[in-house]
């Protein structure tokens, strides 16, 4: 592989996709706006930020503000957060801004654990991933419909913790400019494997006695050098955040035996979110979790990888996921074994986002309707 990621030609497309693969110019702002929980009043950190060519480029800042990075020709801005409904910000003036919590509607389920107990349940997933640098950039947009089915209390069938990808969509555009070739594409992929994370649904979530018992609608257990978990309430749900950065100086971390392969890479944010409902079972656990995301930085450099993508600079490489619960059922072991050997067809080009769950940023679906239109073509 010679790139990761040829001029933009085509004027349709650029004119379409509205430069949504690159990054504004940087004009620091001065003005602050701050994002808050509208029930609480708490500010909500790292919450992902969208340009307004829906390009994922930060998160809020501890204390809920946009970072100033984000320059003044990006707006409008989507803020989103697993939780939350998206908030557009048109102005980087705003002062102090709500997020309301998000009301996630899904079927009920009877639970019967003599005889049913593997939990089945069907997931949506959607992964925003952009590679930059000053000459390449790579963007894609992929929806999956992925299962699991994970033993309850003394089930005799061990079911799969890992998700199956049932259905997938990859919608990809490629800027490549080389020395010996050059890439302009928009691509749709179909099929393929679940790729940046499985959001470790099964752990064990031990949510704080103070949460718990209503006590307290926040609790934070710092890391060395930044909160390292922080539970909160919003309405009713159940929020746990984790940064499995947080004992790591600037958010910063290399491993160091990829140096002697000549091949490095620094991790710059790996934060995951778990949303849980209230009053199914008491505490956190996979039975109410609703939703969950990654946030994923990366900085690719070395001489190897320099070498392999013809380029003398850093890449910057970021991911952001979600994932929503859309259907949940309680098996029994035989009825589980039959749904491993026969896997029920789900067709993504055709689904339909479930009620409660919001839309992807709308130039995301831009490129959707770009990439679809291309191939008809």
């Amino acid at each position: 592989m010679k790139s990761l990621f040829s001029n933009l030609t085509n004027p349709i497309i650029f004119k379409l996709l509205g430069g949504f693969l690159f990054f504004s110019a940087c004009i620091n702002l001065n003005a602050e706006t701050r994002v808050t929980d509208s029930q609480t009043g708490a500010p909500l950190p790292k919450a992902s930020i969208f340009d307004k060519n829906g390009v994922f480029i930060a998160v809020t800042e501890d204390n809920g503000t946009i970072p100033v990075s984000v320059s003044v020709s990006s707006y409008p801005l989507s803020v989103r957060s697993v939780g939350y409904v998206p908030l557009k910000l048109t102005s980087p003036d705003l002062g102090t801004v709500t997020m309301e919590e998000a009301t996630y509607t899904l079927p009920e389920i009877v639970v019967d654990e003599v005889s049913r107990n593997i939990l089945y349940l069907q997931v949506y997933v959607r992964e925003y991933f952009t590679g930059e640098n000053s000459k390449d950039t790579i963007a894609n947009f992929i929806e999956q419909i992925v299962d699991y089915a994970i033993p309850i209390g003394k089930a005799k069938y061990k079911g799969w913790k890992k998700p199956r990808v049932l259905s997938q969509l990859e919608y990809e555009y490629k800027k490549i400019d080389r020395k010996k070739s050059s890439i302009d594409t928009l691509l749709l992929k179909e099929g393929g494997k679940m790729r940046s994370t499985n959001f470790n649904i099964t752990q064990k979530f031990k949510m704080p006695e103070c949460i718990l018992s209503g006590d307290s609608t926040e609790y934070v257990k710092y890391g060395k050098y930044y909160p390292e978990e922080r539970w909160s309430v919003a309405g009713n749900y159940y929020i746990y955040e984790i940064d499995q950065l947080a004992d790591h100086a600037d958010h910063y971390f290399q491993p160091g035996f990829l140096k002697l392969l000549g091949m490095s890479m620094a991790q710059t944010m790996n934060d995951y979110k778990y949303v849980f409902e209230k009053g199914l079972k008491p505490g956190a656990n996979v039975e109410n979790l609703v939703a969950a995301s990654e946030n994923f930085d990366l900085i690719m450099k070395g001489k190897a990888f320099k070498k392999a993508t013809e380029q003398n600079e850093d890449t910057n490489l970021s991911i952001f996921t979600e994932m929503f619960v859309i259907d949940r059922a309680y098996l029994t072991s035989e009825e589980a074994k039959e749904l491993n050997k026969d896997a029920p067809v789900v067709e993504i080009k055709n689904f339909k986002v479930p009620s409660g769950i919001p839309a992807p940023p709308e130039e995301v679906v831009k490129l959707k309707e770009a990439v679809l239109e291309t191939i008809e073509k």
